[in-house]
């Protein structure tokens, strides 16, 4: 009988692993990792409103223009944000306002004189060369010419009888009326100065003699302007008809607007600073600069700046700038500057009185922004008396004269 054989099997033994404990990310990287995802999201939902997010993607033309101070509204943080949003970047030239009109212009997409008798001179030569050369004519805004100077100096002229605060009831007026005749008869005095009539007691010494300061008339449309509205109010309110007329009255007038030299710059970076006073006590600016200094000055500490104040002259000029496009690109930008609510707007922000393009387009009140926004508002008055520059040949001619311009 074969014998009985039970087979042995043996079971594979049980491999038992052990689980690897599970990793733990670091705080610090989960932080880090939701850090850079907030920021990517906040920053699209910022872009994406503006079309900005897009911009990598898209074509973006780099818009070259030669300008005169008008040119800071490019310079703008904003409108350069604004402008990004319609895939355009403007570069700018600045340069006196009269320089941009009698130097070269050639390479430029557009120019942007501060005023009107630059930019005639550009029109002139461009619709004079054979053949003409494209032009069109943009005005988005506008800014009057004035006086700004400190207080001090202000209620001086006031005791005079020279100045009066335009709201009698405000005891620290920003805004004051100057009777430009009664002012310019006191700076023709010989030996008249500051101190000499008053200035001492508002607690400010000053010697010099009492001039209006003003940036060279030989570039700057600020400058040319007030030439030509002192030259209007000391020609018993009229404008010289011939070259002798204007060759006698640019010479009388020429101690009232030069008298103690002509500054190379704009002068309105000097007068808000704390040496200002003793630079250059009345200083002719535009009144959008005060404006736009006020409204931000309220905006970071909730108080505008009662010392510095503004001379409206009872015989003003409205400066009107001309944006004028040269080329196809130079079109595009103007019309776009003109017609878009936001660049608009933002002109509104930055102190400019703005123009309709059209009848009908939505009005943008300066008046009512700066209510809004708790800076004193200043008053157009009962004078409408307006200064009247001379025939352009004739007030180039007062403008060499007076500032000994090549």
């Amino acid at each position: 009988m074969p014998a009985d054989h039970t087979a042995l099997v043996l079971e594979p033994p049980l491999a038992v692993h052990r689980r690897a404990p599970k990793r733990r990310r670091r705080p610090g990287f989960l932080v880090a990792f939701l850090a850079f995802m907030t920021v990517g999201i906040v920053g699209a939902g910022l872009l994406l409103p503006t079309g900005n997010l897009f911009l990598p993607f898209t074509s973006t033309i780099t818009i070259e223009g030669k300008t005169g101070s008008k040119g800071d509204y490019f310079l703008d943080v904003q409108v350069q944000r604004l402008l990004l949003a319609h895939h355009i970047r403007v570069h700018i030239t600045q340069t006196g306002s009269r320089d941009v009109a009698v130097h070269d212009i050639e390479g430029y997409d557009f120019v942007f004189p501060s005023g009107q008798p630059a930019a005639d001179l550009v029109l002139n030569d461009r619709t004079n060369s054979a053949p003409p050369k494209f032009t069109k004519v943009y005005r988005p805004f506008t800014s009057p010419v004035i006086l700004a100077t400190y207080r001090e100096y202000a209620e001086t002229l006031r005791t005079n009888g020279i100045a009066t605060p335009q709201d009698a009831s405000d005891p620290q007026p920003l805004y004051y009326q100057l009777d430009l005749k009664r002012f310019l008869d006191l700076v023709a005095v010989n030996g008249k100065t500051w101190n000499s009539i008053g200035i001492q007691h508002a607690g400010v010494s000053n010697g010099n003699g009492i001039l209006a300061h003003s940036p060279n008339i030989c570039s700057s449309n600020s400058s040319g302007t007030y030439m030509g509205l002192v030259a209007f109010v000391e020609n018993g309110n009229d404008i010289p008809r011939t070259l002798d007329d204007a060759q006698r009255l640019a010479n009388q007038i020429k101690p009232k607007v030069t008298a103690q030299g002509l500054a190379a710059a704009d002068l309105f970076r000097t007068y808000i600073t704390p040496e200002g006073k003793g630079v250059a006590p009345i200083v002719v600016v535009y009144e959008h600069q005060y404006l736009a200094y006020q409204l931000d000055r309220q905006a970071r500490t909730g108080s505008v700046d009662r010392g510095r104040v503004l001379l409206y002259p009872s015989t003003n000029f409205l400066a009107q700038p001309e944006f004028i496009a040269l080329d196809a690109a130079g079109d595009q930008l103007g019309q776009l500057v003109t017609t878009d609510p936001q660049l608009r707007q933002r002109m509104v922000e930055l102190g400019y009185r703005t123009l309709a393009p059209t009848a009908d387009a939505p009005a943008l009140p300066l008046d009512d922004y700066l209510r809004s926004r708790q800076v004193p508002v200043p008053s157009s008055g009962n004078d409408y008396t307006r200064a009247v520059l001379p025939e352009l040949p004739l007030f180039e001619e007062m403008i060499k004269i007076t500032g000994g311009c090549l």
